[in-house]
């Protein structure tokens, strides 16, 4: 019997594959006779970083979800553009990840979050669920609305998306009343080990070391960190590109423990909202100091989410870039921390993929 899985996931940052990683390795734990094939436009490197087990890498995009100037700002006009050009030849769009589908011949398919896979599948007679905490649709709508041509491209959109047997919406996430299959789970996320200890010792830092991450989910942000305050015992943690030569900055690279077990080690973690680091931090009991991200429909919903589950305060854009942090994060990690999140929307986001392979 065919028991191979299609994974298809966004790579529009690195929330998507924080959302979707948690799944398959669950799966495969309870599953390991599952084929998976993903569908990403990530490097190689950084889905191995998440996944203990084998599976093949298709490198080709499966959707590029909105155009983005930087971490925080959309580029509204661009992203317009690519969504016309994607369904400008909407058979041909289809017939393109067709072709992709059909050379690996899944028995399901798993998508974060490609509308344009989901019609594909589709075509081919092939299951599908989607999950993720929002729609293209619904950001695209947002933004793009008063485009011409706009109403033709949401009405594919929600006609692709519905597609799918189940449209698996994640705590916390917008409702996504545009779309008639969705069901609301459980917060998917990562737990890590607080390897703060090991990491002070392999680093030099004294034991009173504080530890804050600065993590804009993969999409650069334009920072002088040199600017910023040095905080007596705190250690900054930021990507090697981000780096400078102030010996309170350290490189997430060098600490040498992979990603989510560096988030579990730190005191605070400075980010934007979003899906992955929100969750993530929530389900490792780590402070959140964020910085809001202009007119995205989706960040109300994580942030009233987040207030209720997590030490978490908001950081302005010229706080932030101003280097005007020092209040801010002494106030997070001196507040009590509230009961860890349980991440259960993991197990029923693998009984629904079970249910739909057999």
């Amino acid at each position: 019997m065919n028991k191979t899985l299609y994974c298809a996931i966004s790579f529009h940052g690195y929330g998507h594959i924080a959302q979707t990683i948690p799944v398959l390795e669950k799966l495969n734990e309870v599953r390991p006779d599952v084929r998976l094939v993903i569908q990403c436009a990530a490097p190689r490197a950084l889905l191995d970083a998440g996944l203990e087990f084998g599976f093949e890498h298709i490198e080709v995009e499966t959707d590029f979800g909105m155009v983005m100037k930087n971490a925080l700002d959309v580029d509204i006009e661009a992203s317009h553009r690519r969504y016309s050009s994607v369904h400008k030849d909407w058979d041909t769009t289809i017939k393109r990840a067709a072709g992709l589908l059909e050379s690996v011949r899944p028995a399901a398919v798993f998508s974060n979050i490609s509308y344009t896979v989901n019609a594909a599948a589709d075509r081919l007679s092939i299951p599908v669920i989607n999950m993720c905490s929002l729609s293209w649709v619904d950001i695209y709508k947002a933004y793009c609305a008063h485009y011409p041509g706009a109403t033709g491209i949401i009405g594919q959109m929600k006609e692709a998306y519905n597609k799918a047997e189940v449209f698996l919406g994640l705590t916390p996430g917008m409702p996504m009343t545009e779309l008639a299959n969705v069901r609301k789970i459980a917060t998917v996320a990562r737990t890590g080990v607080d390897r703060s200890g090991w990491i002070r010792e392999k680093t030099g830092l004294a034991r009173s070391a504080r530890l804050v991450l600065i993590s804009y989910g993969g999409v650069g942000l334009p920072m002088d960190f040199n600017c910023w305050p040095r905080l007596e015992d705190v250690i900054y943690i930021v990507a090697s590109k981000d780096i400078t030569t102030r010996e309170d900055f350290i490189s997430i690279e060098s600490v040498g423990v992979n990603y989510i077990d560096i988030l579990a080690s730190c005191d605070v973690v400075i980010t934007k909202p979003g899906y992955g680091m929100f969750a993530e931090s929530a389900c490792n009991g780590i402070p959140v100091l964020y910085t809001r991200r202009p007119g995205w429909p989706e960040e109300s919903y994580l942030v009233e989410w987040l207030k209720a589950n997590a030490v978490c305060d908001e950081l302005s854009r010229d706080d932030l870039q101003g280097g005007n942090i020092s209040e801010a994060v002494q106030g997070v990690m001196s507040r009590e921390r509230h009961n860890i999140v349980r991440a259960e929307g993991t197990m029923q986001a693998v009984d629904e993929l079970c249910r739909l392979l057999d």
